[in-house]
């Protein structure tokens, strides 16, 4: 697992413990499709490029909850939590 991940698995349990197996499920669907195109940044030497395999899965939860209908607001408070 990759170390960033567990945040995410904490903050979706504490906001979603009854979905919570599904939003994992989906946002892990997600970030296969979107980290396809990231994958130069794990051989890249530029250090921001290091950042974009994070952002691919912060990105896939975004979209979860928006296909979830998620208020903005709430998507929100976690983006700066």
């Amino acid at each position: 697992m990759k170390d960033y991940r567990k945040y995410f698995i904490k903050f979706i349990k504490e906001n979603y413990p009854i979905e919570f197996e599904n939003i994992i499920s989906i946002t892990d669907e997600h970030y296969k499709t979107i980290s396809i195109d990231t994958t130069f940044a794990q051989i890249s030497k530029n250090p921001m490029d290091k950042r974009l395999d994070f952002s691919s899965y912060f990105l896939a939860l975004i979209k979860t909850l928006d296909e979830r209908n998620e208020e903005f607001e709430h998507i929100e408070k976690f983006a700066f939590k």
